[in-house]
């Protein structure tokens, strides 16, 4: 689980990189099935800013407490395609070093999220 400024990072980062339908795109890869207008209790005819479709989408991983596999995703993306367009995450290095800062690692050998405690390791 991360901290409530860090999950306000995520969601930032997130609406900030990608739009509502990139991002329930993005919830689809992480939950089968995944709807933002289900999850937030809105009719399909509603369009959601890519802010509250990010904040739905982090709010429903840390409450199913997946939130080490969005931001794994979300690092793995960088570089990638979602929906044929090219993905470049502009602020990625800022928001691993604000996950660093709180003690939470992201290993790309592995390719997972590791908290420092756990390695032994002290910040």
């Amino acid at each position: 689980m991360l901290e409530p400024a860090l999950l306000n990072e995520t969601s930032e980062i997130l609406s900030k990189n990608f739009s509502a339908d990139e991002i329930d795109k993005i919830g689809n890869m992480l939950y089968s099935g995944y709807s933002t207008h289900e999850i937030a209790g809105e009719s399909n005819h509603i369009t959601f800013s890519s802010s509250r479709a990010a904040s739905v989408l982090v709010s429903y991983s840390n409450t199913m407490r997946k939130t080490f596999e969005l931001v794994k995703l979300l690092i793995e993306l960088d570089d990638s395609t979602i929906n044929g367009k090219a993905v470049g995450i502009n602020g990625l290095e800022t928001y691993l070093n604000k996950l660093t800062k709180c003690g939470i690692i992201y290993d790309f050998k592995k390719e997972n999220c590791i908290t420092a405690t756990r390695t032994g390791m002290f910040l």
